[in-house]
């Protein structure tokens, strides 16, 4: 079963994706705390309102990043030290390519276009997570 795209078309800022685990393409910008306590799903950031490869305001991206993806394209401000950039494999290409696929056709965009603007990925920072002391059994 394939699931559905959600994509919007306008300014998103704080976007808080910790109880939504599909798929969202945003066309334009985004503000500060763009996917916090993200938690699943997979969201593309493509920076319509933006020059190419522009630059995107948004401070504290992925603060509490724990689970899921955001692919963006274009310059972050400041990102959360919960979240690693990342270059895309070929399953992220792949992935990237169906969500634009879905995204051109709703919007009537050249969906070659879009692939071919560079993207990188976010995924979530599990190495420095503080974890809770465990209790040996006796």
């Amino acid at each position: 079963m394939r699931r559905r795209t959600r994509s919007i078309r306008l300014h998103l800022g704080g976007l808080k994706t910790s109880s939504y685990s599909g798929d969202i393409v945003v066309h334009g910008s985004a503000g500060d705390f763009l996917a916090e306590y993200m938690a699943g799903g997979r969201v593309v950031l493509l920076g319509g309102d933006t020059k190419v490869g522009g630059f995107h305001r948004a401070s504290h991206v992925g603060t509490g990043m724990h689970g899921g993806k955001l692919y963006v394209h274009g310059e972050l401000a400041g990102l959360g030290r919960e979240a690693f950039v990342r270059g895309l494999n070929e399953q992220d290409r792949s992935t990237l390519n169906e969500l634009i696929t879905d995204f051109s056709k709703l919007f009537k965009h050249d969906p070659k276009e879009v692939m071919s603007l560079d993207f990188y990925k976010m995924v979530p920072n599990l190495k420095d997570r503080i974890k809770a002391p465990t209790r040996e059994q006796p």
